[in-house]
């Protein structure tokens, strides 16, 4: 999708979610024939005329001042994602930040995430490739490791691995993040491969393109999500995200229970068994006499 059809669809998505009782305009639902603020109306609250919203909206009007963008930011009630993600769609110079051609971890970076154990953690850019990954994190996220290095990929994973089917109980929560999370990434990076693993996700997985077109945006953040084991049963974490300074484009997640919870016992349980399963010595085959 080239900048001008980003643009009109994501207009029409924040158009549409809004009705005009929440911009302060007396209205009624007689007559109206789709949910959501008319241009008429929302360039009315913006203060700019509709011909020009009209313009704007088609991909047709040059030279967006930032004024008219922080007007339809305001109006539509964006927040400070969506208004930057607007500010670049209305850029014909905007410059896409390049994807960082050092995509290598550092030693001492594996070395904490490796200790953080019985913490899963891993270490992920911003369109979500999995550039290391720690033992219990491995465990946790059944069948990453079972993809080839090159082809990590939290979103690849939630959406094209049917073992993620099991891991995330709130599966549509967790899904809605990835999708949302790739399409900043993607708005803000010039990297053809990102553009590449959405054209990926969008030909393998109606659900991915389900939640790609609600035109959601969203960074690094922090969630509780519900996990499920087979070795432990459902337990509780929270996610965090987090930026490495001194490192460009990488951030470690983490998955942590609340100390002392039984989340905590069954995570620990969990590791427990996974050092127990990696000491035990492989028996050997026999074969038939």
């Amino acid at each position: 999708m080239d900048r001008s059809d980003e643009l009109r669809e994501f207009l029409r998505s924040r158009r549409s979610r809004l009705e005009p009782a929440d911009v302060g305009l007396d209205w009624q639902a007689v007559g109206r024939r789709t949910a959501g603020l008319r241009r008429e109306e929302l360039a009315l609250v913006a203060g700019i005329s509709v011909d020009y919203y009209a313009r704007l909206e088609q991909g047709r009007a040059r030279n967006v001042s930032d004024q008219v963008v922080d007007a339809l930011a305001t109006a539509l009630r964006l927040d400070d994602i969506e208004r930057e993600h607007l500010r670049r769609l209305t850029r014909t110079d905007a410059k896409s930040s390049p994807r960082s051609q050092a995509q290598v971890v550092s030693a001492r970076t594996r070395s904490m995430i490796e200790a953080l154990r019985p913490t899963p953690a891993l270490v992920h850019n911003s369109m979500l490739d999995v550039l290391a990954v720690n033992t219990m994190a491995g465990v946790l996220l059944e069948g990453l490791l079972d993809m080839p290095p090159s082809r990590r990929n939290l979103a690849r994973w939630l959406f094209l691995r049917p073992e993620s089917h099991r891991t995330f109980l709130d599966r549509e929560e967790s899904a809605r993040e990835l999708a949302s999370s790739l399409r900043t990434a993607a708005t803000r990076s010039g990297d053809t491969a990102v553009h590449a693993l959405i054209d990926e996700l969008t030909v393998g997985s109606a659900e991915f393109v389900s939640y790609w077109t609600e035109h959601q945006l969203s960074g690094p953040g922090a969630f509780t999500k519900r996990v499920h084991h087979d070795a432990v049963g459902e337990f509780e974490l929270s996610y965090q995200s987090l930026v490495i300074p001194q490192e460009a484009d990488q951030y470690v997640a983490l998955y942590t229970p609340q100390p002392g919870s039984p989340s905590a016992e069954r995570l620990a349980l969990l590791a427990a068994r996974t050092a127990d399963s990696a000491s035990r010595p492989a028996q050997p085959s026999t074969g038939p006499a």
